[in-house]
């Protein structure tokens, strides 16, 4: 998942550009409505500023070491998993101390699967 989750914000990113045809990156970003059938025929990955944003978010999203989850906060599959991101990267930013970074817990509840 990673992996797939890390092509997803790459291709946001306009690092990747291009066609990316039936690709699974493709499935997942229409499934969080991030990109359109338009974008993906013309492989115009990271056009504009909010596809730069979901793309960061994907990345920090590809980080996460136990897999992604859904937490249910959001009326969409998009407000759902933006939130669920956004709560793990709110929750690690208070583990931090000086320079040195605290080892993620991976509590129970925190967006994991």
């Amino acid at each position: 998942m990673p992996n797939l989750v890390a092509g997803a914000a790459s291709w946001l990113l306009g690092d990747n550009a291009g066609n990316i045809g039936n690709s699974d990156v493709r499935l997942l970003l229409e499934a969080l409505g991030y990109a359109t059938a338009t974008q993906f025929s013309s492989g115009s990955g990271g056009a504009d500023r909010e596809a730069r944003h979901r793309g960061y978010l994907l990345k920090a999203a590809s980080r996460f070491k136990r897999g992604i989850g859904v937490s249910g906060v959001g009326l969409s599959l998009q407000e759902a998993f933006q939130g669920c991101i956004g709560e793990g990267i709110e929750y690690l930013s208070q583990l931090q101390t000086g320079k040195k970074h605290q080892p993620f817990p991976n509590p129970k509840g925190i967006c994991t699967t």
